[in-house]
């Protein structure tokens, strides 16, 4: 996984012309992806929107639960480190 910093130009700004988010988990069944997405809701320092995206592989369906936009260096790597700290891994998604 690349780095946040990697992201951004040299005053510490993500490139305004994409957008970034935390994905936090992929599942194959929506009540999972719908729990988690509770979950982060309920989490106080999140500030963003939670939201579950489908996406069709092959045969099947993925439910992907994102945070975001997040759209500085300091949120999202504040949001990303206090996951890690509850047990939440993610990944930078750059759309």
């Amino acid at each position: 996984m690349l780095k946040p910093a990697a992201f951004l130009d040299r005053d510490g700004v993500i490139n305004k012309d994409k957008e970034y988010f935390l994905q936090v988990g992929v599942f194959k069944e929506a009540n999972n992806a719908d729990r988690l997405s509770d979950k982060l809701r309920n989490i106080d320092y999140i500030n963003y929107k939670v939201f579950t995206i489908t996406s069709n592989i092959k045969d099947s369906v993925l439910y992907i639960v994102k945070i975001g936009p997040i759209n500085n260096n300091e949120n999202i790597k504040y949001v990303q480190r206090k996951l890690k700290k509850d047990e939440i891994n993610t990944k930078i998604i750059i759309e």
